[in-house]
C-alpha cells in the first residue's frame, strides 16, 4: 500500500508542471540576469511570511483539542520547524545586496497578487478551516532547490556573483533533511481523508500561483517586481 507521504508527493509533482517547466525555461532565459534579482525579490515575499505561517499555525492549534493527535502533532512539528526557517529571508536579502540592490528598496516594494493570494489563502485556511492545510504550501515551496552542480553552471553562464545565490545552496543542502522529517510526520499522523483533501487543495493553489508567478517573470521581466 502507498503511503501518505508517496500520494502526497505524486500530488504534488502533479499539480507543480507548469510550475517545474516555467522554472526550467527561467533558468534557461537569454535575460535571466535581468530577471534573476526579480526571481529573489518574490522569493523573499514568500520567506518572510514562512515563520508568521507557521507561528500562526502553532496559536491556532493551541486553541484546538490537543487530545486529537493530529492537532498535537501538527502543534510539535510547527513548533520545531520555526527555528529551521528563521532568518530564511535575511538571506535572501544579502543575496540582493549581493547583486547591488538596496535592500530597503526591496522592503518597500509591494507583494505581487500571485504572492499574496498563496500566502494569504494560508492564514484563511488555518483561521477557518484547519492548520494542516499549511503542509500543502511547505510541500510545494520547500520542493527541489536548485543544486550546487546546477548554481555553478547558471554562475558560469551569466557572470552573476556566486554570493547571489547563498539562498539556494543552503537549501539545496538542508531541504533533504527538512523533506525527511515532513514526509516522516504524515506517514506518522493519523490523517483522515478530509485532512488529506485540505492539504492537496493548500498544494494545487500554491502550485498553481507560484506557477503563474515565474510565467509572469518569464513575460514581463525586470519591470516587473
Amino acid at each position: 500500500m502507498q503511503r501518505i507521504s508517496e500520494q502526497l508527493e505524486a500530488r504534488r509533482q502533479l499539480y507543480s508542471v507548469r510550475l517545474a517547466e516555467a522554472t526550467a525555461r527561467l533558468w534557461e532565459h537569454p535575460q535571466l540576469v535581468e530577471r534573476y534579482p526579480v526571481m529573489l525579490f518574490r522569493m523573499h515575499c514568500m520567506a518572510r511570511a514562512t515563520v508568521p505561517l507557521m507561528e500562526a499555525a502553532v496559536s491556532r492549534l493551541s486553541s484546538m483539542d490537543t487530545a486529537d493527535p493530529v492537532v498535537a502533532g501538527l502543534q510539535e512539528y510547527f513548533t520545531d520547524h520555526i527555528p529551521r526557517e528563521r532568518r530564511h529571508d535575511e538571506w535572501i536579502l544579502e543575496d540582493l545586496a549581493a547583486l547591488g540592490l538596496d535592500v530597503r528598496e526591496v522592503l518597500d516594494r509591494l507583494p505581487p497578487p500571485m504572492i499574496a493570494s498563496m500566502v494569504g489563502s494560508q492564514y484563511y485556511w488555518i483561521h477557518h478551516h484547519h492548520p494542516i492545510a499549511l503542509l500543502g504550501y511547505i510541500a510545494v515551496v520547500e520542493a527541489e532547490p536548485p543544486t550546487p552542480q546546477m548554481v555553478d553552471s547558471v554562475v558560469a553562464k551569466t557572470g552573476l556573483p556566486r554570493t547571489a545565490f547563498r539562498t539556494y545552496l543552503r537549501h539545496a543542502a538542508l531541504e533533504p533533511e527538512h523533506n525527511a522529517i515532513y514526509k516522516e510526520l504524515v506517514d506518522r499522523l493519523p490523517l483522515e481523508p478530509r485532512h488529506i483533501a485540505a492539504i492537496g487543495l493548500s498544494m494545487l493553489h500554491s502550485a498553481y500561483e507560484a506557477g503563474r508567478s515565474v510565467e509572469q517573470i518569464l513575460g514581463a521581466g525586470a519591470q516587473q517586481g
